[in-house]
C-alpha cells in the first residue's frame, strides 16, 4: 500500500485554523482511499489514521465507488426508471394531440386555424 504522509504534515495549519484534511485531498487521492476501503487491504480505522480523516469519510468514499461500479455494470436498471424529460401540457398542446390523432385514423387532412394558401393544381 505505501507509506502515506499526513495530509497535515503536507499542508500545516495556518494560524491555528481548522483545518479537515479529507478537503485538502485531491480525487485521485479519494479514488484511491475507496479502492483500498473496498479491496479490504487495511482496516478502515487503520487507512482513516494512516490519512487523517474520520472513517465516515472513509465509509462515504467506499459508497460513492460501490454505486459508481453498480452504475457502470447494471446501466439498464438503472436507467429504467430514470425520468428522461419533462413534458409541460396544457389544454392547448391536447387539443393539438387530440386534432392529431384524430385525422391520422380517418385519413383526412388536418384543419389549422391559419393555413397557408397554396395554388391549386
Amino acid at each position: 500500500m505505501g507509506s502515506y504522509r499526513s495530509v497535515s504534515d503536507v499542508f500545516p495549519q495556518p494560524g491555528g485554523a481548522i483545518f479537515f484534511p479529507a478537503m485538502a485531498m485531491r480525487p485521485e487521492q479519494r479514488q484511491d482511499l475507496a479502492l483500498h476501503a473496498l479491496a479490504g487491504t487495511a482496516p478502515i480505522s487503520r487507512l482513516a489514521a494512516e490519512h487523517d480523516v474520520s472513517r465516515k469519510f472513509i465509509y462515504r468514499q467506499r459508497a460513492r465507488a460501490t454505486d459508481a461500479l453498480h452504475d457502470a455494470f447494471f446501466e439498464e436498471e438503472s436507467r429504467a426508471d430514470e425520468v428522461l424529460f419533462h413534458l409541460p401540457v396544457t389544454k392547448a398542446w391536447l387539443d393539438q394531440l387530440i386534432l392529431g390523432l384524430g385525422t391520422r385514423r380517418s385519413g383526412v387532412a388536418p384543419v389549422l386555424s391559419q393555413s397557408p394558401s397554396f395554388p391549386a393544381k
